[in-house]
């Protein structure tokens, strides 16, 4: 039983073992090898269930930078208009020079117009990847801050699992930073590719439409067989992102738990197996490199090929030798400027076949961020809460909190951890939890906290669901509160940034982290090391408990508040939280009978059941 917001111990399944990380019931206690080759795949019908969710997903981001998107085509076309004047006023200068024999003055005018268009071409492509970059950056930006709000709001995943820490931070990172290609190249270069060629198109027919006959008949060949190369590739680097996640989630539960496994002796294990995994993620991205790598060659040759044949028919009507589709009638200028047009036409084709795996990837980061942004909104503010517990609008004081029936299955248990639960805590009452370890207690407290969803049942605070109870609205202490490496004032208001600093001061002395804090270097201001070294257990916990006097929140929620502490900090500890619990409505899991004795009420949760009450009932 610890609190949501502190370490996980190690999982010690291998790095590449499943499709999450696991959290494993003993630390170290043995070692998978590092991922096989992984043969299975979805039915084709779940493989374009998935396919079709995860391009949903993708065009629902849009709406974070569609305007940037936009704007980013825009420039787009107006640089390919550029491409079109320029190719023509340079063929123009070279036939009145050759053909007509004139001076560079008298086509000084073909001259400005062509260093005039490179110019705008240049200013309209800085303003396209300007755009786009924009519209990526957002994109990235409201993912993550949707992605933070849900996993505030729940620490559970939708099936019931524990949210693995270096899985997440994965997903958040690298899977966030794999969806900038998409939007950053693929997504206005899919729409430049299907305006440019046509706008070219419409210009090279009237010239000659052999050579606008080639050019068209040989465009859709490129789109199809990136289609073709996009199934491999998304296979592909669907498996490599699973790697790198895996292992960055395998290489972070590691890291964190490598006291654990020194004392086990089974730290000499580590580094071979992170080697192994290591190789593995680089087999996968060289093979998502062969495709993009071999896919560029393919595209290269359908290009070289078609404008070959573009230029040997125009090479052989400008010597006479052919007069079929207007041949006999080409110019030089018209030529040269067909020639000059036909390597342009193919630009923005070859730029979608290069940011086409950007796609694959995108759609490989797709899948795992669904599972982070799919889930309930944040919910309304503490003030929205009724006063009795009676549901409706109104100020938010003392709500009470009520379970009927309510029962919680966990994915991979046979038995629930939480069966039929029943349980009413009157507003500004206290309820005791004692029982066994595993009984039930830690999930009845994230059931009332809205970190848990009922299997069956309901889980009620103020009238209305656990789930939809603002996280203000509660405060919560744990046995390992989890501290910052930042100064103990930092610490105490962490989160609440609106807070003054005779708040903070406050908070501190009602929890008696001022009789400490005097002895530390800078008081209040002394910065503390990763996860609060330099003060004891109990000292940290007195920081924990001054952040639940700050908050104010009307309930308290503790669990195991003073497990591992010697019996002089208990004694110290109970006394204060006897203050934090006085006038809120209040839930106190604990083994320790003097804790107990500081509410109105003891429950026995064993097995999953609420077994025995003992007080005044309430």
């Amino acid at each position: 039983m610890s609190e949501p917001v502190s370490g996980r111990a190690p999982s010690v399944a291998g790095p590449l073992a499943g499709k999450r990380p696991t959290v494993s019931g003993t630390a170290g206690a043995s070692v998978a090898a590092p991922e096989g080759r992984e043969d299975r795949k979805s039915a084709p019908p779940e493989d374009r269930l998935r396919q079709r969710a995860e391009r949903e997903f993708l065009n629902r981001q849009l709406v974070h930078g569609r305007g940037s998107l936009a704007a980013s085509v825009a420039f787009g076309v107006l640089g390919t208009a550029a491409v079109v004047v320029t190719a023509y006023a340079t063929a123009a200068a070279v036939a009145g020079v050759v053909v007509d024999g004139r001076s560079l003055l008298e086509i000084s005018g073909w001259l400005w117009l062509f260093a005039g268009t490179l110019a705008l071409r240049a200013l309209f492509g800085y303003a396209q990847e300007l755009a786009a970059s924009r519209a990526a950056v957002a994109v990235k930006r409201g993912v993550r801050r949707r992605a933070v709000q849900r996993l505030a709001g729940s620490r559970r995943d939708p099936d019931g699992r524990p949210l693995a820490t270096g899985a997440t931070a994965a997903v958040l990172v690298e899977g966030v930073e794999k969806l900038e290609g998409y939007y950053w190249r693929f997504v206005p270069l899919v729409a430049l590719a299907g305006v440019a060629p046509l706008l070219m198109l419409a210009v090279i027919f009237p010239v000659n439409w052999v050579v606008g006959t080639i050019l068209l008949l040989s465009a859709p060949l490129i789109p199809l067989y990136m289609a073709l190369v996009g199934l491999g590739a998304e296979d592909a680097s669907r498996r490599q992102f699973d790697s790198l996640r895996r292992l960055s989630g395998y290489f972070l539960d590691r890291l964190q738990g490598l006291p654990t496994l020194r004392r086990l002796g089974y730290a000499e294990r580590e580094p071979e197996n992170i080697r192994r995994a290591s190789e593995s993620l680089g087999e996968r991205t060289m093979k998502v490199l062969r495709i993009a790598f071999l896919s560029s060659t393919v595209l290269e040759f359908f290009a070289t090929f078609s404008i070959a044949i573009a230029a040997t028919y125009v090479g052989l009507a400008l010597l006479g030798w052919i007069d079929f589709g207007g041949g006999a009638t080409l110019s030089l200028r018209d030529g040269l400027f067909l020639l000059l047009l036909a390597p342009a036409y193919f630009q923005p084709l070859r730029d979608f076949a290069a940011a086409y795996h950007d796609r694959a990837d995108a759609l490989a980061a797709a899948g795992d961020l669904m599972g982070l942004l799919d889930g309930p909104e944040s919910a309304e503010s503490p003030e929205e809460l009724d006063r009795n517990g009676a549901g409706g609008p109104g100020p938010l004081l003392l709500p009470t909190i009520e379970l009927r029936g309510a029962t919680v299955r966990y994915a991979g248990r046979k038995t629930p951890a939480l069966d039929g639960a029943t349980l009413r805590v009157p507003a500004a009452g206290s309820v005791a939890l004692t029982g066994p370890s595993g009984g039930g207690k830690s999930t009845l407290l994230g059931l009332v906290a809205g970190q848990v969803l009922p299997t069956e049942g309901e889980a009620l605070v103020g009238g209305r669901a656990a789930a939809e109870v603002p996280a203000q609205a509660t405060a919560w202490v744990g046995q390992r509160p989890y501290l910052f490496p930042a100064t103990v004032r930092e610490n105490i208001a962490f989160g609440q940034p609106e807070k003054t600093e005779a708040e903070i001061e406050a908070a501190a002395r009602a929890a008696r982290v001022l009789d400490f804090a005097k002895r530390l270097p800078d008081g209040l201001d002394t910065r503390l090391g990763e996860r609060g070294s330099g003060i004891s257990g109990g000292e940290a916990q007195r920081v924990a408990l001054a952040r639940a006097f700050l908050k104010d929140a009307p309930v308290v929620l503790l669990d195991e508040p003073t497990a591992n502490l010697d019996a002089e900090t208990e004694r110290e500890l109970v006394e204060t939280i006897g203050t934090l619990i006085r006038d809120r409505t209040a839930l106190v899991c604990t083994h320790r009978t003097s804790l107990a004795a500081l509410c109105d009420r003891t429950v026995r949760v064993e097995d999953g059941r609420v077994l025995e009450v003992s007080g005044d009932g309430g």
